[in-house]
């Protein structure tokens, strides 16, 4: 298991065809791409997150358009394929009395893993959860 953190960015969309298609466009444009992307909905509006190839200069694409991004630290773990994994991930952080407030996932590019974004009440006592974790 691999692990590092990461600054996600949350954004704000309309919730109407081709919102998502134009910002994603955008980035295209500019050669960045998006590794890990959440929506959640709602009747007028979507949470976008997103982690990309360079945060900073998404920031800036999308403040030119008019797209305020919040930033937060979150944590991006990397896990092999198996049953139980997330179970000794979610059981560790629970024991150092970190809370999960969301999490999403993702294929990884490095093989038979999974990348997931977690966001925790506290990355440093979670990076120190993992840390304990030995291989299974």
């Amino acid at each position: 298991m691999k692990y590092q953190t990461r600054r996600q960015l949350s954004l704000v969309l309309e919730n109407e065809p081709g919102v998502l298609a134009r910002a994603c466009e955008d980035l295209a444009r500019e050669g960045i791409s998006i590794e890990a992307i959440s929506l959640i909905d709602n009747v007028e509006q979507g949470v976008v997150r997103i982690l990309t190839s360079d945060t900073d200069r998404t920031i800036a694409l999308l403040r030119s358009r008019g797209i305020h991004a919040i930033q937060a630290e979150i944590l991006e773990v990397l896990l092999e394929s198996g049953p139980g994994m997330l179970a000794r991930v979610s059981r560790a952080l629970a024991a150092a009395e970190v809370n999960i407030e969301y999490v999403y996932g993702s294929d990884s590019p490095q093989g038979p893993t999974m990348r997931l974004c977690l966001k925790v009440s506290s990355v440093p006592r979670a990076v120190k959860a993992l840390e304990g974790l030995h291989p299974a």
